[in-house]
């Protein structure tokens, strides 16, 4: 009865056996299904951290774009200038900029519509240099006296002098010696609303009407030595007045005589109207 009982054990510890491991084996296929959904969940919440929307990587896209283009705009406007100041515009053609720029023959088209949009663009900022129209207008509403709001027009342009010269003043000089009719655009359209604001604050300072050509007369007399040696080449005219765009004190000198331009000239004014002076 013992040798016919000893199979059936043995059986039966081989049934227990392999229950036992069907048991691990599924314990282990819980687990790895239980880790690989948590690693699911880890990564989907990181990923949502990171993740930019559809929207939102448009719209870095269109910034960075605006970005770079801004900034070939102005390696454009930069080379052409200095290469026109050196050989004037006709000399400077728009395979020689897209050259030295390194930039593609498109990018003058895109930028400017044409080499002579281009031009425009140069002349336009060639004058911002002098002074710009955004201080100018800035100034204009500021709640302080028209005698102040001189003064730092004048130091604006004293700091000018004091500026090494760059590319702009040659170009400017170039312009003046023989005005093409793109330099008549931007004098109508960039220069003229700089001279409205500046006799405006002129106007106020000395009370003289901004329709009386002695106002005029004001802004030339008072303004015009800055913007004479701003746009000559300094290569010449240190020659003749070495001291004239170097000593601070010369330079302070001349926005002073600026200021007793205008007084005088206010006080002429009052004396022709019948005002006592």
């Amino acid at each position: 009865a013992k040798r016919q009982d000893y199979p059936l054990q043995q059986k039966e510890i081989f049934v227990l056996l392999k229950f036992k491991f069907e048991l691990d084996r599924l314990y282990l296929v819980a687990a790895r299904v239980r880790l690989k959904f948590w690693g699911l969940r880890s990564e989907k919440r990181m990923a949502s951290k990171h993740t930019v929307s559809p929207a939102g990587e448009a719209g870095a896209g269109a910034r960075c774009a605006r970005v770079d283009g801004e900034q070939t705009r102005a390696r454009i406007i930069e080379t052409a200038g200095q290469l026109m100041a050196e050989n004037g515009f006709a000399q400077t053609t728009s395979k020689r900029i897209c050259e030295t720029a390194n930039i593609n023959m498109a990018a003058i088209n895109y930028h400017f519509g044409s080499r002579e949009g281009l031009y425009l663009a140069v002349l336009e900022d060639m004058h911002n240099r002098i002074i710009d129209r955004e201080f100018l207008d800035n100034l204009a509403g500021e709640a302080i006296p028209a005698r102040e709001k001189m003064q730092r027009i004048v130091a604006a342009l004293m700091a000018g002098l004091a500026a090494p010269q760059q590319w702009h003043m040659r170009a400017w000089a170039r312009e003046i010696v023989a005005p093409s009719v793109y330099f008549q655009e931007v004098m109508r359209r960039v220069v003229a609303a700089k001279f409205r604001i500046i006799k405006g604050i002129i106007s106020d300072m000395t009370g003289i009407p901004q329709d009386a050509p002695e106002l005029e007369c004001c802004l030339v007399s008072a303004l015009g030595p800055f913007v004479l040696l701003l746009v000559a080449d300094r290569r010449f005219s240190s020659a003749l007045v070495p001291l004239l765009c170097q000593a601070p004190c010369v330079q302070t000198h001349m926005g002073d005589m600026a200021m007793c331009v205008l007084d005088a000239a206010a006080r002429s004014w009052r004396q022709r109207q019948g005002c006592a002076c």
